[in-house]
């Protein structure tokens, strides 16, 4: 599994420590006391330090306890990355940005991006399971210099041969010494005996070291070279054996085993022996389903296993259930809860690759096939529920869907590989860490090559998927629309038409071609409706006949159709579509004048789009709502919000960042720092493609007429310098500079009475807990899981809140407990 996890942000979202987000455990941490001091010592010492030794040594949590006991001397966060699913040594960075919080900058390298988002103060990185992938070791040594407070740990069977790299081979366990009579006691406090104990009590509760069977696990123990995988898997045969049965059995199996391969390491061989001895005590079936298994990549279902073992239709979950059982209490399979809470399945990597490697090379081809076809089968039926909580369900499966992706490529199979990147939709990519949607794009394009005799329905839809990744230029974006189109016509499907036609005219809308744009949609409009197509597209092309209307100049028409397409996706419950339509309503209100209404609009979308994840969104309503604030004279509250969207817009693609910086400038010119406010308008107009000019005129010209002001309000000079400024610069550092001069910036209270909130009563001391994690992003269902409430309790309580203050929305409440000194400040919505 490819994952990352930090153990927190500070307000300028950069690594700061606060709550621990390390890998949870899910047995103890036994033992290698003296070895943890001597990781932290030669941390303090080396800015490189590699952990090396055989698969099964206890590298990993070595690694995360040395971590875990640190908090205090990384302040500046620690981050935990696992490279065991990364087949691809070019993608490291990206992978480490990802794992981060960082997509793909427009303007600057990604190990630019990446040291930027490390920030200052120390930090530690862990890169876990890198063996497979040391060609990118020079990466790492990059990564190093560009960030002179990071510290890197890496887990590697082999090390990195840098420069800079301190290698600590890890050992393994203490063992009892050969001549010493070991008692009970003593036992008790020597590592390999006491892991062996503590894991053969998870299988059997009532296991204890005795006199009569201290020996032969004493023996147990040296035979398996005290590794901790050896020992582990050993112990979990104490559920069906006793100690002096499985002395017996490893002195008849493992002598043999373990003289295999002369290529590795003793102590290799030795957690291979043991873990084929293990394999060879499974019954056929279960070294069959044990083999079949080794496909998954970060985990799977029991659903997915029972598809991938069965090849058909006649082997029933329950069944397979007990399989995967008997495999747990084994220890060659661990289980764990998802963040749906249900049961997930995974192998440590050392027994997978042990797993794959029992298939022959044509077992190995149908068992990756038959995990393709599973994940297409999972992916097209997510797509076609249309509910953004299904997309991040499928999130959980991201390495498994690459492997898949993977597998389709190297066998040239365009069409599969075409059907499965064309249900995954824009928000699988985005709650997977692909926020600037490049991923996606590479593996769109890969099918449509590979695919090139692939038409019909797979193709268009791949094609439309490959349209919604922005970035590309005008000509490819609308050709791709073009042949999608075609596609569609020619498989008859008059939804993917009508689809089409909405997003063709949505672009055409954008553009300005007002009288194109019509013809499209108002077919698609008549296609949709004789198709029966569900509410969803209806919503889809309603919202874009509104922003049609607003453009034509006609706001009653406009605001006509948006109010339609509100009221179908409220009912629909799309909550995406709901914040997007009340955006666009916002936004209307906004040119009316209608300060008041535009605000409750836009609030309720920040609200949605935060709820649901969708960064792109919530950057998007941030700056519109920034900008109603701002309007009415409430700076310290726009700033808030700028605030919010300049953090998130760091991970997206360029269009992000220039609204950004649009709604940078607006502040700026407002508060009279005017030459900051140029800086910015310098940097969104330099850094933005051709394309925007065509996109969204409307911006390019708000954008104009704010430069004329800001010349108008400078000596020549001195507009002519700060505009020069920015222009040599990257977009990511005027960004950097804009948002640290809008925190130092001292504002007076421009905010009307009507505006300030006022306390009609006492808050209570829970209601302040939960006015300050409210304050930390959280939503109603993490207040409840921190403070142990039911999700109801901690709704009313932030009623109660809202109230009390007399605010409407979470931003307010957050805003105004910041005022009142009641949380500390923060960014809204950083966390």
């Amino acid at each position: 599994m490819v994952a990352g996890v930090g153990v927190g942000e500070s307000r300028d979202g950069r690594a700061s420590a606060g709550r621990s987000a390390l890998p949870a455990d899910t047995t103890s941490f036994v033992g290698r006391g003296r070895e943890v001091d001597r990781v932290q010592r030669l941390l303090a010492d080396s800015r490189l330090l590699t952990l090396t030794g055989p698969g099964g040594i206890g590298k990993t949590r070595l690694a995360i306890e040395a971590a875990r006991r640190s908090p205090k001397r990384f302040v500046g966060g620690i981050f935990f990355v696992e490279l065991a699913g990364l087949r691809e040594p070019q993608l490291l960075l990206a992978t480490i940005g990802r794992a981060i919080g960082v997509g793909e900058f427009d303007g600057s390298s990604t190990i630019t991006a990446v040291a930027e988002r490390l920030g200052r103060p120390e930090t530690l990185l862990i890169l876990d399971n890198f063996e497979h992938i040391v060609s990118a070791s020079p990466d790492v040594a990059r990564l190093l210099a560009a960030s002179p407070t990071l510290r890197v740990l890496v887990t590697s069977r082999t090390p990195l041969h840098l420069a800079a790299e301190q290698e600590y081979l890890v050992s393994p366990l203490e063992l009892a010494g050969p001549e010493a009579m070991v008692s009970t006691e003593i036992a008790r406090g020597i590592e390999s005996l006491a892991l062996f104990a503590e894991r053969a009590r998870a299988v059997r509760p009532d296991f204890a070291l005795t006199e009569r069977s201290l020996h032969a696990i004493v023996e147990i123990c040296r035979r398996l070279d005290g590794l901790p995988l050896a020992i582990e898997l050993a112990a979990a045969r104490m559920k069906v054996l006793s100690a002096e049965a499985l002395l017996h059995r490893l002195d008849r199996r493992l002598p043999a085993l373990a003289t295999g391969p002369t290529d590795v390491p003793d102590r290799q061989r030795t957690v291979q022996a043991t873990i084929t001895w293990s394999y060879e005590l499974l019954d056929r079936v279960e070294q069959h389903d044990l083999s079949r298994l080794g496909v998954f990549v970060g985990g799977f279902t029991l659903a997915a296993a029972a598809d991938v073992l069965a090849g058909s239709a006649d082997r029933p979950h329950a069944d397979v259930l007990d399989q995967l059982s008997d495999l747990v209490d084994q220890s060659l399979l661990q289980v764990e809860p998802d963040e749906s809470g249900s049961v997930r399945f995974g192998m440590l990597e050392t027994i997978r690759q042990f797993a794959l490697d029992q298939l022959t090379g044509a077992e190995l081809m149908s068992v990756r096939d038959s995990h393709l076809d599973f994940h297409i089968g999972l992916a097209e039926v997510v797509e076609r529920d249309e509910q953004a909580a299904q997309s991040h369900r499928l999130a959980v499966e991201s390495d498994n869907i690459r492997a898949a992706l993977a597998h389709a490529l190297a066998r040239g199979d365009g069409e599969r590989l075409l059907r499965l990147g064309g249900a995954l939709d824009r928000r699988f990519w985005l709650a997977i860490g692909d926020l600037d949607l490049s991923e996606a794009r590479r593996w769109l394009e890969a099918g449509l090559v590979t695919g090139v005799d692939v038409f019909g329905r797979v193709r268009a839809r791949a094609l439309q998927r490959l349209a919604s990744t922005h970035a590309l230029s005008s000509e490819r974006w609308l050709s791709a629309l073009d042949e999608a189109l075609s596609e569609y016509e020619r498989a008859g499907d008059e939804d993917g038409m009508a689809e089409t036609l909405c997003a063709l005219g949505l672009t055409d809308v954008y553009r300005g071609d007002l009288a194109t744009a019509d013809e499209r949609l108002q077919r698609g409009l008549a296609l949709a409706r004789r198709a029966s197509a569900g509410i969803v597209l209806h919503v889809d092309l309603l919202t874009a006949l509104g922003l049609l209307a607003y453009r034509r100049g006609d706001d009653g028409l406009g605001r006509d159709h948006f109010e339609v397409a509100l009221r179908l996706a409220r009912q629909s419950g799309d909550a995406s579509r709901v914040a997007t339509t009340l955006g666009h309503l916002g936004h209307l209100a906004m040119t009316e004048a209608d300060a008041a209404r535009a605000q409750q609009l836009l609030a309720e979308s920040v609200e949605l789009a935060r709820t649901i994840g969708d960064p792109e969104l919530l950057t998007s309503v941030l700056s519109e709502l920034a900008s109603a604030r701002l309007a009415s004279g409430e700076l310290d509250t726009a700033r808030l919000l700028v605030l919010d969207a300049a953090h998130l817009s760091r991970r997206l693609n360029w269009w992000f960042g220039v609204m950004v910086l649009d709604a940078l400038a607006q502040w700026f010119f407002v508060v009279g720092d005017v030459e900051e406010a140029v800086r910015c308008l310098s940097a969104a107009d330099r850094t933005r493609p051709d394309t925007e000019m065509n996109w969204d005129p409307e911006r390019v010209s708000a954008r104009n007429v704010l430069a004329d002001r800001a010349r108008s309000a400078l000596h020549r000079a001195a507009f002519d310098a700060a505009w020069a400024t920015a222009e040599v610069m990257s977009r990511s550092s005027v960004l950097d500079q804009a948002v640290s001069a809008m925190r130092a910036t001292e504002v007076g209270s421009h905010e009307p009475a009507k505006h300030r909130a006022r306390v009609h009563g006492a808050l209570s001391a829970r209601e302040l807990e939960v006015l300050g994690l409210i304050a930390d992003g959280r939503s109603d269902g993490e207040i409840a899981t921190e403070l142990y409430i039911s999700k109801k309790t901690a709704s009313v309580h932030v009623a109660h809140i809202k109230d009390k203050l007399g605010v409407g929305s979470r931003v307010e409440i957050a805003t105004e407990g910041i005022r009142r000194g009641l949380v500390k400040p923060f960014i809204v919505g950083q966390g």
